[in-house]
């Protein structure tokens, strides 16, 4: 939390974003999410990052950053 200058989990945790991956029948899929009371809510589907099954950590790491900017 030093280092990155945070005063609390409070604040480390007020800017955070998170999706969800799972990976079955041949895809992957990443949800994001949104910050709501209480807790975190799902967004609607067509949010939704869907790639097909690979090994190549380029194309999952690109989808993930999409997934991420859809957070809210």
């Amino acid at each position: 939390m030093q280092r990155h200058g945070f005063k609390s989990k409070r604040d480390a945790y007020k800017s955070m974003d998170w999706c969800r991956g799972e990976m079955f029948d041949g895809s992957i899929e990443i949800e994001p999410h949104r910050r709501g009371s209480p807790g975190w809510r799902s967004l609607p589907a067509e949010k939704t990052v869907v790639i097909p099954a690979t090994d190549d950590a380029e194309t999952v790491g690109a989808a993930a950053r999409v997934a991420l900017s859809r957070c809210e």
